[in-house]
């Protein structure tokens, strides 16, 4: 009862929401969802046609599988490695995963990603502060209450991440969600330019209207990001 898997769906998964956006957007066949979960992400995408893999920590999750995903999904720790090949997959999508590792474990963690994907990335973070390519970031419910006037105060150039013992808590005094790395949308692209990726904004301001018609845009963060030789994906 803690996995909170017995109220997880298609539904609050989210699958339907990004896997028509990777149907339409990226020239890709095969893909990996990495934080799969119970792989409602990849039951999507191959509804569409894609040759969609899952991965995830937790063994309860792939073990038991939605009905399309099943033997689609394998158990994997990112920051001890993933087992497949180099650059097995075509685009990797990772959604609200990374804001749940610490932040010192990011650089291992994105250069693990890099080294299993030949093409892109489709990432969704909780994020702060500006974005270029779409909704901003906000503090609120990422810091303590009492920590927010603080923190907006530092302007739109401060990057984090938050220190842990500035991070919003649930009930229990520990970090909401489990999220122990909130940072910018500058920090994050960073991160990721420093594993070898390259941010693709324009194909974010693209995506982001068929977000919002399920009523993500202003909940998802979203990152597409190609490697050099990958094209920037147009729809």
């Amino acid at each position: 009862g803690l996995s909170g898997y017995e109220r997880y769906d298609r539904d609050t998964s989210n699958a339907n929401a990004i896997a028509l956006p990777i149907w339409q957007f990226f020239p890709a066949q095969r893909t990996l969802d990495v934080g799969c979960a119970t792989g409602f992400v990849v039951e999507a995408l191959l509804e569409l046609g894609l040759d969609a893999w899952g991965t995830d920590l937790s063994y309860y999750a792939v073990e038991h599988p939605a009905q399309g995903a099943k033997d689609r999904l394998k158990q994997g720790d990112l920051i001890k490695g993933l087992s497949f090949q180099n650059g097995e997959f075509e685009l990797i999508t990772c959604l609200e995963v990374l804001e749940h590792l610490e932040p010192s474990s990011i650089p291992v963690v994105l250069h693990e990603l890099r080294r299993v994907t030949s093409k892109y990335i489709v990432a969704t973070i909780p994020s702060f502060g500006p974005n270029e390519f779409g909704p901003g970031g906000w503090f609120d419910i990422k810091v303590r209450p009492e920590k927010l006037d603080e923190y907006i105060s530092k302007g739109p150039d401060y990057e984090g991440p938050v220190p842990f013992e500035d991070l919003y808590r649930d009930a229990r005094d520990e970090p909401i969600e489990g999220h122990i790395c909130i940072a910018s949308f500058a920090w994050w692209t960073k991160q990721f330019e420093q594993a070898g990726f390259i941010r693709c904004g324009q194909t974010e301001l693209a995506i982001h209207p068929s977000l919002a018609r399920y009523g993500q845009t202003e909940y998802w963060n979203l990152y597409v990001f190609r490697t050099p030789g990958a094209p920037e994906p147009t729809e």
